[in-house]
């Protein structure tokens, strides 16, 4: 990212990735970078990259494993049994905070837009919905998921069924507007994950 630096910050013994720019504040004490309240979704894109995630903090606790004396609890935890905290205050987090940094690049870069074009699909797939056949939001939900589901097409079950109010011309607008709105997001989505 340009005009940004990535940091190594040891802060009572646990390393932080903070990037800087003249426009970016460190946090403070007791404060992030996101507002208060906002989830900041990284932990998505650790869980797609589980693997890298597990052999990054493999490569520095693996080698501590022979030092490490522990006992089985029997809540199938373990106990450790000598004093480890100097292998854990002052280590070199460069190899974690680079992947953190990558997985914060990636959200911000790639799955934050995705969200957001979905959500803007979906409210408006929502709003041409409610326009033509107007239902509660949990029945526009459940629409949502069967067409989502289904590649666009409300099945003959969920058309005898859930939908059975529904007429054959407003079946097929719903499933047109689906396809309008959302389909092209969702497969674009696919294609980039």
């Amino acid at each position: 990212m340009a005009g940004f630096r990535q940091e190594n910050v040891a802060i009572s013994g646990r390393y932080s990735c903070a990037a800087t720019s003249p426009g970016c504040r460190a946090p403070q004490p007791g404060r992030g970078f996101n507002p208060k309240g906002l989830v900041f979704p990284v932990s998505a894109v650790i869980l797609r990259l589980i693997d890298d995630y597990r052999r990054n903090l493999e490569s520095y606790s693996r080698p501590l494993l022979p030092l490490i004396e522990w006992e089985a609890t029997p809540d199938g935890n373990v106990r450790v049994l000598n004093d480890t905290g100097d292998f854990y205050r002052f280590f070199d987090a460069t190899p974690h905070a680079e992947f953190l940094y990558q997985c914060i690049q990636t959200t911000i870069d790639k799955d934050l837009p995705k969200e957001a074009a979905f959500l803007q699909a979906y409210d408006r797939f929502a709003q041409r919905a409610q326009d033509l056949v107007e239902m509660p939001n949990t029945i526009l939900g459940l629409l949502f998921r069967f067409l989502r589901q289904n590649g666009g097409t409300l099945s003959k079950r969920a058309r005898s069924r859930e939908f059975a109010k529904l007429t054959d011309e407003e079946s097929t607008e719903l499933e047109r507007i689906y396809t309008e709105e959302v389909r092209d997001v969702l497969s674009d989505d696919a294609t980039r994950s």
